[in-house]
């Protein structure tokens, strides 16, 4: 946003796009390795942090990461 309100041109919101689409990444990638590490800490084992993790991780990106028209329109 602040990005838009220093300059309008297309450089900056193509700044801005990117910057949203790292931080979401970031986001999503702690949240997989919090939940990996906390069930590694509880279980004492690494599969099912792993499987755990791996899996909040494909419903984080199925629902925020990899959305286009054609999933929006079957949900």
């Amino acid at each position: 946003m602040l990005s838009i309100w220093v300059d309008k041109s297309s450089l900056f919101f193509e700044i801005s796009i990117l910057f949203i689409a790292l931080m979401i990444l970031i986001l999503i990638t702690l949240i997989f390795w919090d939940a990996e590490h906390a069930l590694h800490l509880i279980y004492n084992t690494d599969i099912i942090g792993l499987n755990i993790g791996l899996y909040v991780k494909y419903q984080l990106d199925k629902k925020y990461g990899f959305v286009n028209s054609f999933t929006e329109a079957a949900s």
